[in-house]
């Protein structure tokens, strides 16, 4: 991983160094599923007792997005994470179906051209 391809930034808090190889470990698991060459990034707010986690991803199969809130860190995390998962998965089966369709299209296309060649 490359620095500039994966950031974390702990606003109003300082993790301690466990919690902080916890984040970094979650998150580089979803960098390793995310399209190639995609960019992380993650912010993690601490106000008033609360958490707020976002995660971006972007990349040239698009951009995931997520927020989650709640009080402790592996819970919002986990949560959000989730959700970056479940629109990787989406974007996915949209674009495998997309390019089944193309296919599908080029063989009727040159079916289409065989059969009117033999006539």
């Amino acid at each position: 991983m490359f620095r500039d391809e994966f950031s974390i930034q702990f606003h109003g808090f300082h993790p301690s160094e466990e919690t902080e190889s916890m984040v970094r470990e979650r998150l580089g698991l979803l960098h390793e599923k995310a399209p190639y060459g995609a960019t992380v990034s993650a912010r993690f707010f601490r106000h008033d007792g609360h958490l707020k986690a976002t995660i971006t991803i972007n990349s040239h199969a698009g951009r995931f997005f997520a927020v989650s809130t709640g009080e402790h860190l592996r819970e919002v995390i986990q949560n959000a994470v989730d959700q970056i998962h479940k629109q990787m998965e989406k974007s996915k089966t949209l674009r495998l179906r997309q390019e089944g369709l193309r296919d599908f299209r080029i063989k009727v296309t040159d079916h289409d051209q065989d059969f009117g060649s033999a006539i």
